[in-house]
């Protein structure tokens, strides 16, 4: 079962479907204007009840189902003082861990490495090392080293923008990214990376799987999409997905859809209206 649990059910029966919840503490609420602004359905809410820690959540579709996702929001300076802190944030990212699905920290502001390897930072238009007068300054290396690590180890998505301009533009287009269902995502191509597939292994390794011709034909026809793999699946040759039938072609839109968080719950589902079309466009003039 996966970490959304209650927080997934409770947001899923709404009928506005799942906004994007901010925490109302300062260092959070200023973003609920910007993403109004983009046309983000955008919720203030507790979200210090579980110690979570998040800065903002929704819940979004994965492979397996509903996953609750999380946003840790810092700008640069924060970051740094967070890493410097040791412990406190180590239980933050630990608190992150057990209560989301997907984790991502988005950090705000314009950084690069100087000539001596020191952290510089653009302010009042210029570059300027971070608080030179510390007694250890901040070295660039040790940003992205802690960040390498967060990434890697924690597993967090780690997003960099300029402002809170960015940020409202990068969390809408992530919000909206989880809202598909997963096989809809085809940007890289039919069904995935040629209907790429993640192997469970520590480093996301990707297996790619090669579209024969009928889920490439298929996916091709008005309404299809993903379904392709599942017409890929029935039919043979594409003589055979030609020559078929209206109810044959339902047949091969017949699939199964998991419950929430992968468990039991699930249901068939029969796309008949896309099956009619199929049909009619590789049969009428």
């Amino acid at each position: 079962m996966l970490k959304a649990g209650k927080r997934v059910i409770k947001q899923q029966e709404k009928d506005t479907g799942n906004p994007l919840c901010v925490d109302y503490r300062v260092g959070s609420a200023d973003l609920v204007p910007y993403l109004a602004k983009v046309g983000v359905p955008v919720e203030k809410a507790d979200l210090l009840q579980e110690d979570s820690a998040a800065d903002c959540e929704w819940v979004g579709n994965g492979e397996e189902g509903a996953v609750l996702v999380g946003v840790e929001r810092k700008n640069i300076s924060d970051l740094v003082s967070s890493m410097r802190s040791g412990r406190s944030h180590v239980k933050q990212i630990s608190s992150m861990c057990r209560v989301y699905d997907v984790r991502m920290m988005l950090v705000e502001g314009l950084w690069r490495p100087g000539e001596d390897g020191e952290l510089m930072v653009w302010r009042k238009g210029g570059w300027v090392q971070l608080n030179p007068s510390q007694r250890w300054p901040v070295r660039y290396g040790e940003v992205y080293n802690y960040l390498e690590s967060v990434s890697k180890i924690a597993r967090f998505h780690v997003i960099r923008t300029s402002g809170v301009e960015e940020t409202a533009g990068a969390l809408k287009y992530s919000w909206r990214w989880w809202q598909k269902e997963w096989d809809e995502h085809n940007a890289l191509g039919v069904g995935g990376v040629g209907g790429a597939v993640m192997d469970n292994t520590s480093l996301g390794r990707v297996r790619l799987v090669k579209p024969n011709l009928v889920w490439r034909i298929a996916s091709q026809l008005t309404g299809i999409g993903a379904l392709g793999r599942e017409a890929s699946r029935w039919f043979r040759t594409p003589r055979d997905m030609v020559l078929a039938s209206v109810g044959e072609w339902e047949q091969a839109l017949t699939v199964e859809q998991k419950g929430k968080g992968g468990g039991k719950g699930g249901r068939v589902v029969t796309y008949r209206e896309k099956a009619a079309s199929a049909w009619r466009e590789l049969n009428l003039p």
